[in-house]
């Protein structure tokens, strides 16, 4: 028996009453997870599979790069990571929108005027400074 009910088209947790958005599984030491039975399963209840293939890089699994099974993964470049620059990390998709959506909110929501700066909704500043960019 589970606790996951899917009503609305979304993925409720029955205990709780809390809405399940995503499920974060991790390719941990470049050991990839089972990444077609977890997305079986997010599948199943309406649940979005984001990777993290920070220590991942380079790993497949069932002949795909970790990161891409998903529909979005996250790459971290922090000082422990396999590429490091410090800090920063990466969004990887294959989701043209959602790539156009992570772009504008990780370059602060900021709409291109030539004179006036606004922004149309909550962003940040992720980007990677130009040197540790050019590797």
């Amino acid at each position: 028996m589970t606790s996951l009910e899917v009503v609305g088209g979304f993925c409720w947790n029955k205990v709780s009453g809390r809405r399940v958005s995503a499920c974060l599984p991790m390719h941990t030491y470049g050991f990839p997870v089972q990444s077609d039975k977890i997305k079986k399963i997010c599948d199943r209840y309406n649940i979005e599979m984001i990777e993290d293939a920070a220590e991942s890089l380079g790993s497949f699994y069932n002949e795909n790069h970790t990161g891409m099974i998903g529909k979005t993964a996250a790459l971290s470049f922090n000082g422990n990571k396999i590429i490091t620059t410090g800090g920063g990390g990466m969004i990887l998709t294959n989701d043209d929108d959602l790539a156009l959506k992570a772009k504008h909110i990780t370059t602060t929501a900021k709409v291109p005027y030539p004179w006036d700066f606004v922004h149309d909704e909550v962003g940040y500043n992720y980007r990677l400074p130009n040197l540790n960019d050019a590797s």
